[in-house]
């Protein structure tokens, strides 16, 4: 935009520079022909001098110079007119110039306003998407909260059930007990017996605690199946919609059909991605405050950044900078929060603290192709 100016600029100040020079040039010209009339006025006195005079050779002589005067005026006259007809060829041309290129500045300031309206709407729309996960993220930290206390009481209910447990199998071998007293002693039958109802009332109210207790952790045990469904989708729904922001992003973006395909596109996909990199667990751990294309492409910025650096790194056998590069890419697995790529990465960490050159050298490839694993699913995050 600017340089269009700048080039509009030029061509308006080489437009006024030419008409400058036009008006000059006819000016001269004007005075010329001035002379030129003057000389023929002179030329025709002259004449009717000479006439009236012919003896005269001063007439003569003044004849052959105004003559010769007149000839070399018409040329100058001829010349100026060329010139003059040249700097209004070069004055129409650069009018027309000035035209277009103020044509092409409305044009470009035209699209620049749309792509403004564009990119104000895509901010907007990315503003509202984030309000909507930040809810969610709230509703999935409260459902979270409520299952753990759910957890908490289901953990009561069993130990007040084993407790009930116990004390019944007790009841049942005191009743045991005094069956077996009751049989041997035929003159207590009548306090027996009624200790015998005593504990069968005992056996009744114990085993309808039981009950209750076995009922209340039914319902305990149901509503914590209901908090998981709810927390399941509570998941989804965070997922989906972060998803569904990739995706507005991606339409939102310019299409280049000429623009050659990433090198990440051709690496083979894991058969197992969510190993590599899972996005529900990368969300949850993670505070996101930016858009998520943007949080994903920084992440891929900096594997390929760690990757590159690392096997420059092993290609030169620098193990300070190996050692330099393998902390950074432990902090990298970490955040990427993959067991299986923190493993790899820890333990190449590891040889370089001991300093195993030959260990580096062997377990790098793997550790590489690992690195590139998390960076395929990633980049397929953001290119469904």
């Amino acid at each position: 935009m600017s340089e269009a100016q700048h080039a509009n600029s030029d061509l308006v100040s080489q437009l006024e520079e030419s008409t400058s020079k036009v008006s000059g040039l006819q000016v001269q010209r004007n005075q010329i022909l001035d002379a030129l009339q003057h000389c023929e006025k002179k030329y025709n006195t002259a004449q009717k001098e000479l006439i009236e005079s012919k003896h005269n050779a001063e007439i003569e002589q003044q004849k052959l110079q105004l003559q010769q005067a007149l000839i070399e005026a018409e040329k100058q006259n001829s010349q100026m007119q060329q010139k003059l007809e040249g700097n209004l060829e070069q004055r129409q041309a650069a009018e027309s110039q000035v035209s277009e290129t103020q044509s092409g500045e409305q044009k470009l300031q035209d699209e620049l306003n749309h792509a403004r309206g564009a990119a104000e709407q895509l901010q907007q729309r990315i503003k509202l998407q984030e309000e909507h996960e930040r809810k969610l993220q709230q509703q999935l930290e409260q459902q979270q909260q409520s299952l753990h206390c759910s957890e908490q009481n289901i953990h009561s209910l069993e130990e007040k059930q084993a407790q009930l447990t116990e004390q019944l199998q007790t009841v049942q071998q005191e009743y045991s007990d005094s069956k077996q007293n009751l049989s041997s002693q035929h003159s207590d039958h009548a306090e027996l017996a009624e200790q015998l109802q005593k504990l069968e009332q005992d056996l009744h109210s114990s085993q309808s605690q039981l009950s209750n207790k076995e009922s209340a952790l039914q319902e305990a045990k149901q509503e914590l199946e209901s908090n998981q469904a709810k927390l399941v989708e509570q998941e989804n729904a965070l997922l989906t919609a972060h998803k569904e922001g990739l995706q507005q992003a991606i339409e939102q973006q310019p299409r280049q059909d000429t623009q050659a395909p990433s090198e990440i596109a051709t690496i083979v996909m894991p058969d197992n991605p969510t190993v590599w990199f899972d996005l529900l667990p990368y969300l949850q751990n993670q505070t996101v405050t930016k858009a998520l294309p943007v949080v994903l492409n920084e992440l891929m910025d900096e594997l390929e950044k760690g990757i590159k650096e690392t096997d420059s790194a092993v290609d030169q056998d620098d193990v300070t900078a190996i050692l330099r590069g393998a902390r950074r890419l432990v902090i990298m697995a970490n955040k990427v929060n993959s067991e299986a790529l923190t493993d790899v990465v820890t333990r190449l960490e590891a040889d370089c603290r001991q300093g195993l050159v030959d260990n580096i050298s062997i377990a790098w490839p793997t550790v590489q192709r690992s690195l590139k694993n998390s960076l395929r699913v990633i980049y397929s995050h953001l290119n469904n």
